[in-house]
């Protein structure tokens, strides 16, 4: 026979109280001040879960109000401000992809491309075949990210570079122009005299203290697709790698160093037969007229040899 502790458990299973016979039955009014304090606790998961969301979306909306300026420039240099447009990026796959092309047909072994010099560098990325075809102009949008691609390489690889001036507001009165013997060249935009000064040395004008950060930079260029504005679809690399130079810097240093703009003034041509030079040191050593051509003899800046970097 039941005693009547167990029999209550017993009635407490049977009425729906689960395996827990021997705890007490709870009164309406404990049952009521239970769901009450649940009922608070549930509130208060729904404020703090509505103030995370809308913390989170005021951070996002100031990310997306906020630009991006936080590229890299040599330690001792002050950022200038770099443009704030995402890059375009390629996969592993695609740059892949692009060294096994470069290698049939340069034949050369891209395994051995931190080492190549001046001379293969222009093969692997068919620098020939490139120059042989009418070239693109170069739009504003086009020379941007193209510094913006310095910075990117700055940024990942600090490497030893830099620019040469935070300087941002010389204006090169000049236009792009092509004729059949130089191709892309620099013409007047306007009338200019005698002395006014042309080109000056800004922030895009790059100095490559080692042979090494000059021949990383071009190889970025060459596995970075091109711009996303399109109309310059491949060879900024050849053309970086054309347009650059070795001088002294600073002058009176000692120190050279390799040098590129990344700007018009890197389409200054030298004369013709039959033309001569109107610039030097950036100022004018003559009248010309809107729509004439600027020339420069490259001897007056460029000394040395690639051979001292090891290029």
């Amino acid at each position: 026979m039941l005693g009547q502790k167990e029999d209550e458990r017993v009635h407490r299973r049977k009425k729906g109280h689960g395996g827990l016979g021997s705890l007490p039955l709870r009164s309406p009014e404990a049952s009521s001040e239970r769901a009450e304090k649940a009922g608070l606790q549930s509130n208060r998961r729904t404020q703090r879960i509505a103030a995370l969301a809308g913390i989170l979306i005021f951070v996002c909306w100031c990310g997306w109000q906020s630009p991006n300026t936080d590229r890299a420039d040599k330690a001792s240099v002050a950022s200038a401000g770099a443009d704030s447009r995402a890059l375009a990026t390629w996969t592993a796959r695609d740059i892949e992809r692009k060294r096994r092309r470069a290698a049939k047909s340069s034949g050369l072994d891209p395994r051995d491309e931190q080492s190549f010099d001046h001379h293969k560098l222009w093969r692997y990325f068919g620098c020939r075949e490139l120059f042989s075809k009418a070239r693109e102009d170069i739009s504003g949008d086009h020379w941007r990210y193209f510094r913006d691609l310095y910075n990117e390489y700055v940024a990942k690889q600090k490497p030893k570079t830099y620019k040469v001036s935070n300087r941002q507001d010389h204006i090169n009165p000049v236009g792009q122009n092509v004729t059949p013997d130089k191709g892309r060249g620099l013409v007047a935009s306007r009338d200019i005299k005698r002395g006014e000064l042309i080109f000056t040395g800004t922030n895009n004008t790059i100095a490559f203290e080692t042979g090494d950060a000059w021949r990383n930079f071009v190889l970025h260029l060459y596995y970075s697709p091109p711009p996303p504005t399109g109309g310059y679809e491949d060879g900024f690399a050849c053309d970086i790698k054309s347009w650059s130079w070795i001088q002294e810097w600073p002058m009176g240093s000692g120190e050279m160093v390799i040098m590129v703009d990344i700007d018009a003034s890197s389409l200054l041509n030298q004369p013709s037969d039959g033309e001569y030079a109107n610039i030097q040191c950036g100022r004018l050593t003559v009248d010309i007229k809107k729509g004439d051509e600027i020339l420069c003899n490259y001897a007056d800046f460029a000394h040395g040899g690639w051979e001292d970097f090891g290029l």
